[in-house]
């Protein structure tokens, strides 16, 4: 996925993702790579301990979801 994906979903500027998953990347979990056609992209992907915090935090999600929106039917979470 590139930066430009991120920033759009998120609502972000480039500048603030590249510089955050710049520490991302420091951490060792996120990996970044040049575009092959265009070498001024950036490409992102999770490594192997992005992966397994990304899992942990899945079940931690899942809980605050619940306690936020657990009082709705699916129809109103919908």
């Amino acid at each position: 996925i590139g930066i430009k994906h991120v920033a759009d979903h998120l609502s972000l500027s480039g500048t603030f993702v590249t510089t955050e998953t710049g520490k991302l990347e420091e951490a060792g979990l996120v990996a970044k790579s040049k575009g092959k056609v265009d070498k001024r992209r950036v490409s992102l992907r999770t490594t192997p301990a992005g992966d397994a915090l990304l899992g942990r935090l899945n079940a931690l999600q899942r809980q605050v979801n619940d306690i936020h929106f657990g009082s709705l039917s699916r129809a109103e979470f919908q």
